[in-house]
Formats: C-alpha cells, sequence, structure tokens
C-alpha cells in the first residue's frame, strides 16, 4: 500500500491505469507535519513530533500519546513490536547548553518510559541506530554513545 503525507493528513494512494487515486481514508494528526511518520503492516500510524507522539489507526482512531515535559526529539531511532517509539535528541529544545539525550515512548503511557541523558556532553545527535534493544548514537563531537535498556531482573 502506497501513503500520501500532507500537513499531518495521511491518504493511502495508488495508480489506476495512468490515473493517481487518493483514498478518502485519512488520519489526521492534531499538529502539523510530523518528524516522523509510519504506517505499520497491522494498520497502526505513529507520528512523532519534537515534544510528542500520537497513534492511530488508518481510520482515525485515536490509541495512545505520549509527551515530554523536557527535552527535545529530532530523529526517530526505531520502533518495536508493541509500537514502542526510541527517539533521540537533546534534553531541552536550546542547541547551546544541551545534552544529547534519548527517549523511550510508550503507546500505552504519556510520560515517557525512560530518558537517558549524556551530561558531559554539550553537541547534537549526529546519527543514530537501534537493534536488540541496543540504541548506538554517534554525536557531532565525534563521540559514540550505547544505551542498553535493562530488562527486569538484570543487574
Amino acid at each position: 500500500m502506497n501513503y500520501l503525507l500532507a500537513e499531518g493528513t495521511l491518504a493511502t494512494w495508488a495508480y489506476s491505469g495512468d490515473e493517481l487515486v487518493v483514498s478518502p481514508e485519512r488520519v489526521l494528526s492534531p499538529r502539523g507535519k510530523p518528524l516522523e511518520v509510519c504506517v505499520t503492516t497491522e494498520g497502526v500510524v505513529w507520528m512523532l513530533y519534537p515534544t510528542e507522539s500520537y497513534w492511530f489507526t488508518r481510520d482515525g482512531q485515536a490509541l495512545g500519546a505520549s509527551e515530554l515535559s523536557q527535552g527535545w526529539i529530532d530523529d526517530a531511532v526505531g520502533v518495536d513490536r508493541d509500537y514502542t517509539i526510541y527517539a533521540c535528541g537533546r534534553d531541552n529544545p536550546r542547541f547551546m547548553g544541551a545534552h544529547p539525550s534519548c527517549f523511550v515512548l510508550s503507546l500505552t503511557s504519556v510520560e515517557p518510559r525512560w530518558m537517558a541523558t549524556m551530561s558531559g556532553a554539550y553537541d547534537t545527535i549526529a546519527g543514530s541506530s537501534f537493534a536488540q534493544g541496543v540504541i548506538c548514537f554517534a554525536s557531532e563531537d565525534g563521540n559514540l554513545y550505547q544505551i542498553v535498556e535493562a530488562s527486569p531482573g538484570d543487574d
């Protein structure tokens, strides 16, 4: 299935002969264009903004929302099977004096599940990845960080 995003509105589209057909099905986000948007194979849509995230069904039914009371998201790093979003950014919206930070936003919780801040660094994140519960990111000053989410019972 193909999707079209325009200022927070998501629609499916397809070619029919030499004509573009856009479906009437739409998901409207409560805000403008998101930083990141994804439609899963199960039909769950998530939209990520600098200070919040939203989850919907393709027909617009709200499934959940999460909000950062402190922090600023620059990029989604990954999403797991239960639609938890792993994202990185900084601990405040200002670039000067901000520390690289990563956040875990859950469909079932308004507040982030956890937040990790690199307190000794004052730089922005240049790139990031997520695999098997580990977030890796590089800062523009050349440092490489690794964050491992501990499971219950880990020491």
